[in-house]
């Protein structure tokens, strides 16, 4: 059973991204319809393309959010400093950021050791793994938040 949006006394923001429209067009936004409740008193939001673009695009609307949540966005080591730009300039002071990717991407160089490392060297976050799935492909789970 798929987990339900629900929002109990507060009305929540959601933006969901892929660098595939197709993506966002056959799988986001259907699972998403499926998982809406009538209690949900939410906006979602869409969004496809290049990082640097969104980042654009979302920065004139002085948002900040509680929880970003990322899956599959570190497979290529060029695109970090992009992705860690959408952290600083959107993760709420008190935000977490939880990133879900395998340990290595075999032929195009990233993984969760290379972020790890990028992150320490950049500053300003702290990075920690929270899970660790070994079945099939390695997989982790890290958690970012802002150094206090």
């Amino acid at each position: 059973m798929a987990a339900k949006m629900l929002s109990i006394g507060r009305k929540l923001n959601y933006v969901f991204k892929s660098m595939n429209y197709e993506v966002i067009e056959n799988y986001t936004i259907p699972n998403v319809m499926l998982n809406l409740t009538d209690e949900c008193t939410c906006t979602c939001r869409y969004f496809s393309g290049d990082w640097d673009r969104f980042r654009e695009h979302m920065s004139n609307q002085n948002i900040q959010y509680n929880t970003i949540l990322s899956a599959e966005t570190i497979y290529k080591p060029e695109n970090y400093k992009k992705l860690t730009a959408i952290f600083e300039n959107f993760l709420s002071p008190d935000g977490e950021i939880y990133i879900a990717a395998k340990s290595n991407y075999f032929g195009v160089g990233g993984g969760t050791r290379d972020f790890e490392s990028f992150v320490h060297e950049l500053g300003g976050f702290t990075i920690e793994t929270c899970c660790t799935i070994e079945a099939g492909v390695p997989r982790e789970i890290m958690k970012l938040t802002r150094m206090k």
